[in-house]
């Protein structure tokens, strides 16, 4: 799941404490917040990371196979001299 359908769907992850660490007034207002793609679930310091990262975009295995091949070309064309000199 990399998007939350609503704003509810976030809220009902949180402690609802209202604690305020995340610089928000309510947990009702963070949750609005990481819904409208202002804030990252990841903000909220109360919440568990393994719950948190229900939201990370999930990854397709093509994406991977595409980025990989871009990172060969990458290498394959870079001056590795050149980059030894450069870092010493």
């Amino acid at each position: 799941m990399a998007k939350p359908e609503n704003v509810m769907q976030v809220f009902s992850l949180l402690d609802k404490s209202n604690c305020r660490k995340c610089g928000e007034k309510t947990c009702l207002a963070f949750a609005g917040m990481v819904y409208q793609g202002r804030r990252s679930i990841y903000d909220c310091p109360v919440l568990d990371p393994a719950v948190a990262a229900r939201f990370l975009p999930e990854v397709r295995e093509n994406d991977v196979d595409d980025s990989l091949e871009d990172l060969k070309q990458m290498v394959a064309n870079s001056d590795l001299k050149e980059a030894a000199e450069r870092i010493g």
